[in-house]
């Protein structure tokens, strides 16, 4: 198991070098911010993003999962460099690219905060909460939604969970198994008091009446 300390430690560097390089990105030569950021990114997290840029996102998830216990911190670092990323794109004209390092900061953003809930990443879940209002407009990624939707259960926010889990549904991305991740949120709800389910703007009826609907969808496959 990675240890606390050891994640923190990492969060820490990760937080200096990206507040450089943000204070640099409109005031000094884009390529020389680029390369930096590029070397940034090796030092943190072993990836490039000429890597990064020739995989799909679900590619580069399966990347990061592939050890047997993801290390959000690793996650978030590459998070942070494409928010960066998406910046240096902006200043410097590359509509396309800042869209998709958007796209990508934001699922990555989305997996390390459901993974790591930690005080230390508080400026991290600002900017991912920013980024969901900007991209509230784009057909995000089935991945994106996904993590949307564990991000937004493991929170609290049990109604914006349910909002994302449908949003999968209604768009024809779930899959089997995110019916299943559906199927035990509302279970691991129907658990929880009435008090806390208010909180979460997720009233029990609603709760019985959303598992009954993802059901009968198991049934209907």
């Amino acid at each position: 198991m990675l240890k606390q300390d050891y994640i923190l430690r990492m969060i820490e560097q990760l937080a200096q070098a990206v507040g450089r390089l943000m204070a640099r990105v409109r005031t000094e030569d884009p390529a020389v911010v680029r390369q930096e950021l590029d070397e940034a990114l090796k030092d943190l997290t072993g990836l490039s993003f000429d890597v990064l840029d020739s995989l799909p996102l679900p590619a580069v998830l399966s990347i990061l999962d592939s050890h047997s216990e993801p290390n959000p911190a690793r996650i978030l670092a590459i998070a942070e460099c494409s928010f960066v990323r998406a910046q240096l794109a902006d200043a410097t004209g590359h509509a396309d690219t800042a869209l998709r390092a958007r796209v990508t900061a934001l699922t990555l953003y989305l997996e390390a905060l459901t993974l790591f809930r930690h005080e230390a990443v508080a400026p991290a879940q600002k900017r991912a909460e920013g980024l969901i209002s900007d991209l509230e407009t784009v057909d995000l990624p089935q991945e994106t939604v996904l993590r949307l939707f564990r991000f937004r259960a493991a929170t609290g926010r049990f109604a914006d969970a349910e909002n994302a889990l449908f949003e999968l549904l209604e768009r024809d991305l779930a899959s089997p198994n995110a019916i299943g991740e559906g199927q035990a949120f509302y279970r691991r709800l129907l658990t929880l008091d009435d008090a806390e389910l208010e909180a979460g703007n997720l009233p029990r009826d609603e709760v019985i009446d959303g598992l009954a609907e993802l059901e009968a969808a198991s049934i209907g496959d």
